[in-house]
């Protein structure tokens, strides 16, 4: 998918394989997180990234299981702050990957975002 002049895409594998030029840790992510915790630090992150210029951002997918936010919720929110950051006049990204570590992750994920 591509909003603006970023290109938005899913792929399966592990963050560490990124060849973004700035990503952000699985180990930022808690698993009794509250959405407004997600929210800050994905869009903190975003931010360095985008003040760093950086060209492209990996994000890790993920689910958080004990305050029993769902996949689907932790990509609605991914997506809401990833579409604000490229929205933004000073956006520098143009490619944005989320990483989902397994294939039932990765078809569930495909399809929220």
């Amino acid at each position: 998918m591509r909003i603006k002049d970023t290109l938005i895409e899913v792929v399966e594998g592990k963050i560490e394989e990124t060849t973004s030029d700035f990503a952000i840790s699985r180990g930022l992510f808690k698993d009794d997180m509250t959405e407004q915790a997600i929210r800050g630090i994905v869009f903190r992150s975003l931010n360095e990234a985008i003040q760093a210029k950086a060209e492209s951002i990996a994000l890790p997918c993920f689910t958080c299981k004990v305050s029993g936010i769902p996949l689907s919720g932790v990509a609605k929110i991914l997506s809401q702050e990833v579409l604000k950051a490229i929205k933004s006049d000073s956006n520098t990204l143009r490619g944005v990957v989320f990483f989902v570590e397994d294939e039932d992750l990765y078809l569930k994920f495909s399809e929220t975002v």
